[in-house]
């Protein structure tokens, strides 16, 4: 094991504070990437982030690639991202367009969950996974309201690649999108707070990937207003493995709708934990709480799915609460709390 000694300023009243000595672990990750028939998959992009470092990879012919990355001695796992081109600043703009075309283009026939775990067994520095993709097609629908009205909005999925904005016409397409699952779209107007989940049964999906009309209706008015207190905004890193970004989640107990926005603190605030209030005019009813804003996270994921399968979480250490109407009461979030409640109860 690689041990980096890493000296953090710490700034204060316009000077430059004392050194602040952080240990940091070197971890090589070696990568191959296959389909479903064991095959190697070229030009699939890669990430690991950890508190003090971000790493990228891209698969060569072999399917494989290699990721070098610090991590905190604390930390339990990592996980490895498939992610966009559009992520990685240190390759040429061309470089770029070529990898975001390819990847649309495995999208046709090969799906990637976003995340996949791999736990860490200090002080072993060399690990190695295989992360093997479904098989997977393309679907297309079409977003309209009550009324027949087309709809523009982001929709969204849990797989890699598997997003879209609709048209002016509410169409929209999909890849990467697994064969024989169902699926849950996520729905998010512009300007708006609130997020529609939309279960498609792959049954209903046509062989040529038809979904038909989604139909989004405006939730429905907001009656509770409360103010939602967060702690730990900072830009930190949980000590499982990713960003937490800043914001919050509030799920719904029976899934049928998502509240979620994004809370940025001032500048001079970022270096330890602060409070930040946000008020979010809500309907009221009985809330899940997940860290951050909605970006289909793993932990975000698995409170979701948990709740959409009728799984009773209410005895469980996560944080829920119940708003009436009418109320505009003050419930403190705290977001290491929170993310580690999830994944005592669903993940780990």
């Amino acid at each position: 094991m690689i041990r980096l000694l890493v000296l953090a300023l710490t700034l204060g009243f316009g000077t430059i504070g004392p050194f602040e000595a952080v240990f940091a672990d070197v971890v090589t990750v070696s990568v191959t990437v296959v389909d479903d028939a064991l095959v190697p998959v070229e030009d699939v992009v890669l990430r690991i982030q950890t508190t003090q470092h971000d790493a990228h990879a891209i698969t060569n012919a072999s399917g494989q690639a290699s990721l070098q990355i610090e991590c905190p001695p604390e930390m339990e796992s990592l996980d490895i991202q498939v992610v966009g081109a559009g992520v990685i600043a240190s390759i040429s703009e061309n470089e770029k367009l070529r990898l975001i075309r390819r990847g649309l283009d495995l999208a046709k026939r090969v799906a990637f969950h976003p995340y996949t775990p791999l736990m860490l067994n200090p002080p072993q520095s060399d690990y190695a996974i295989t992360i093997t993709g479904l098989p997977a097609r393309q679907v297309w629908g079409r977003l309209v309201d009550s009324q027949g009205t087309p709809v523009m909005a982001m929709v969204a999925t849990k797989w890699a690649n598997g997003a879209a904005l609709s048209n002016s016409d509410g169409t929209f397409e999909l890849r990467g999108i697994p064969e024989n699952q169902d699926l849950t779209l996520f729905v998010r107007k512009s300007g708006f707070v609130s997020i529609s989940p939309h279960l498609i049964p792959w049954s209903e999906i046509s062989p040529e990937g038809q979904i038909g009309d989604v139909v989004d209706t405006v939730p429905a008015e907001s009656d509770a207003s409360p103010v939602i207190r967060l702690k730990n905004i900072v830009p930190w890193r949980d000590s499982h493995r990713e960003p937490l970004a800043w914001g919050v989640t509030l799920i719904a107990a029976d899934s049928g709708i998502v509240y979620s926005n994004i809370s940025q603190p001032p500048l001079d605030e970022l270096d330890r934990g602060v409070l930040l209030d946000n008020v979010l005019l809500i309907k009221s009813g009985t809330y899940y709480v997940a860290p951050g804003f909605f970006c289909a996270s793993r932990e975000q994921i698995a409170l979701f799915e948990a709740l959409q399968s009728g799984q009773d979480l209410s005895g469980t250490s996560l944080m829920r609460f119940t708003i009436t109407a009418g109320s505009s009461e003050t419930i403190e979030v705290d977001l290491f709390a929170t993310d580690a409640a999830i994944h005592e109860v669903l993940l780990d």
